[in-house]
């Protein structure tokens, strides 16, 4: 009896070895081909396209399509990407100036996408002004995905393109606060490339 108990105990003891060396198997193959991410799930489908309010306490505000966040964006003056960029845009050798008067205190600045090639879901920000003709200021900021309001935190290293507008470039950050590595200043980023799922803080100048 004393025997049969032994070799039980001994049968559960290589059992429990055996699941272990299983799950830590498992998570160095994860560790090892990069499978751990702090990406989150994407959001719903009325999260898709949103807008953030950088002059106005980043008030976010989502809509049902492309069109109606970019024409909340832009005060009504535009509801596509291209019809948004009849307003300076920012070159190498300074800023172009723009031939169409803005008819709207909204100007959307820049739009973070949560895929590569400007692909949805995706962020507009705007503001009430247009970025000046240097990058050695600050026009707007946002120091954490967490300051939205509403708070939407499933944002944070998510970014992985960017694109700008009104004679601004974007510049993003690994951390809250505008700290560690960085891409920009740009004017767009079609893959964020070692940054992607990194992004936690952006300036725009």
């Amino acid at each position: 009896m004393v025997t049969h108990s032994f070799s039980m105990s001994r049968l559960r003891l290589s059992l429990t070895l055996a699941a272990a060396v299983v799950a830590l198997s498992a998570t160095g193959a994860q560790a090892s081909t990069g499978a751990v991410s702090k990406a989150s799930a994407a959001p719903d489908r009325t999260q898709q396209f949103c807008t953030v309010d950088l002059s106005h306490a980043n008030r976010q505000d989502c809509f049902s399509s492309s069109r109606a966040a970019i024409s909340h964006a832009t005060g009504g003056t535009a509801q596509t990407l291209p019809q948004a960029r009849a307003d300076a845009s920012k070159t190498a050798g300074g800023a172009a100036q723009s031939t169409t008067a803005h008819q709207s205190s909204n100007y959307l600045v820049s739009a973070l996408y949560w895929w590569q090639n400007y692909q949805a879901p995706v962020l507009y920000l705007y503001g009430d002004h247009p970025c000046t003709t240097t990058t050695a200021d600050v026009d707007y900021s946002m120091s954490s995905f967490w300051n939205l309001n509403p708070a939407h935190p499933e944002w944070d290293n998510n970014v992985r393109s960017f694109d700008s507008f009104n004679n601004c470039w974007t510049k993003v950050y690994d951390f809250t606060y505008w700290w560690g590595d960085s891409v920009g200043y740009a004017d767009y980023v079609s893959n964020l490339g070692a940054m992607n799922d990194r992004t936690s803080s952006l300036l725009i100048s």
